[in-house]
């Protein structure tokens, strides 16, 4: 991107502390991977987005981002929001809603100026009503309310387009879009009961009578075999296992595996998958990482609830690359004098806690090379998990 950009666009990834920051950081919060990509030069009024609106829907597409927002440094508003799918976008319109101190959780304005406690208390329950909100069946029910044309396919993407003509950026565009909806939907909620009905549900206008349906036919009753049920199901299963084992044999189909397979290890930090460095795709992990199978042979795939476990206990895996400089650290590609800057001796290694791109955090574990081999470059997505264990794992 430097050179594309003559050096005046930069990456940063999170560090733990983007929230702290001027820059609006709503989009994505908790153990989500994010990066910042911002320019060095400040933002001229009347300037137009529109090279800076290719560059995001290029990287959208590049990182598989779930979501992607572009804006103006300090200001609460986006002039393009790029989304994998809708929810994320019905997300982004509650949040605005849920962060703004002057709405409360009716979706009122606030007139008065509130004490802390009474607005951390507003914020509790806004907190609650979002949870209840962000569904994939109102997700699915905000894409239905927007105007055609409002999203357009832009690559893998869908975009929100809100900059003025000539790609000028308006921050009245998102505010007044997010708004309308937020509020709408907010006020709808807060009008219907607990039970989900109405507060003041309207006297049902007068119908003609409709034929009730007819009664569905009864199934006859099973003779009683005289078994309780518990040993009536112990029958059922043995009959089915036993059809099972008189059934032909399934034909094996070999894996199409290009390249060594994939492990899966139990270690002293739990099960962790290992990513041969010949296998190892970015976007192929982190579809696995998120609960996917593509890019695993048939032999390789664990059972669903082994599958789910994994998925819970943070995805860890462990890997390794041929070079630094496939590492990032403080949004720049890692090099021998940054690595003796920042490493740490553990174990009995040089470690580096730092970004493996578009896949997640990791610490790298430098092994010297032995009998005229070259140098390892073992990485673990578990920070916890010891360096001898990973290298280890990585010489199997």
């Amino acid at each position: 991107m430097d050179l594309v950009s003559g050096g005046s666009w930069r990456i940063r990834a999170d560090d733990g502390t983007m929230e702290e920051t001027l820059v609006p950081m709503q989009p994505l919060r908790g153990t989500a991977e994010r990066i910042q990509i911002y320019r060095t030069q400040p933002f001229s009024p009347g300037e137009s987005l529109q090279p800076a609106a290719s560059l995001a829907i290029e990287f959208a597409a590049d990182t598989s981002a779930m979501l992607a927002a572009l804006g103006v440094y300090g200001v609460f508003a986006w002039g393009l929001v790029l989304v994998e799918d809708v929810r994320w976008l019905h997300g982004l319109v509650l949040l605005d809603w849920l962060y703004n101190p002057r709405l409360d959780d009716v979706g009122e304005v606030v007139e008065e100026e509130q004490d802390p406690a009474t607005v951390e208390a507003t914020l509790g329950r806004k907190i609650a009503v979002f949870q209840q909100l962000w569904t994939t069946e109102r997700s699915v029910a905000l894409m239905q309310k927007l105007p055609p044309g409002a999203l357009q396919q832009a690559g893998t993407h869908l975009a929100l387009m809100l900059m003025a003509p000539g790609g000028g950026f308006d921050p009245r565009y998102w505010q007044g879009f997010s708004m309308q909806l937020a509020l709408a939907e907010v006020r709808e909620f807060a009008a219907m009961g607990a039970d989900g009905a109405p507060a003041k549900a309207p006297a049902p206008p007068a119908v003609a009578a409709v034929p009730a349906a007819p009664e569905p036919p009864q199934l006859a009753a099973e003779p009683d075999d005289g078994l309780t049920p518990l040993a009536r199901a112990e029958r059922d299963a043995a009959r089915r296992a036993a059809a099972q084992d008189d059934a032909p044999e399934e034909e094996i189909v070999a894996d199409d595996i290009d390249g060594p397979p994939v492990r899966w290890v139990e270690s002293t930090r739990g099960r962790l998958l290992w990513i041969p460095p010949e296998r190892f795709d970015a976007g192929m992990v982190k579809g696995i990482r998120q609960g996917g199978t593509d890019g695993l042979g048939r032999s390789e795939r664990p059972t669903q609830p082994a599958m789910d476990a994994w998925t819970e206990a943070g995805s860890p895996f462990v890997t390794s690359v041929p070079f630094l400089s496939r590492l990032f650290l403080d949004g720049t590609p890692v090099h021998k004098g940054s690595w003796d800057d920042a490493a740490e001796a553990l174990d009995g290694y040089s470690t580096l806690s730092c970004h493996l791109p578009r896949v997640s955090r990791v610490r790298a574990v430098v092994v010297p090379p032995t009998g005229g081999g070259k140098r390892l470059i073992v990485l673990s997505s578990d920070l916890d998990l010891p360096p001898s264990e990973a290298v280890a794992i990585a010489a199997e």
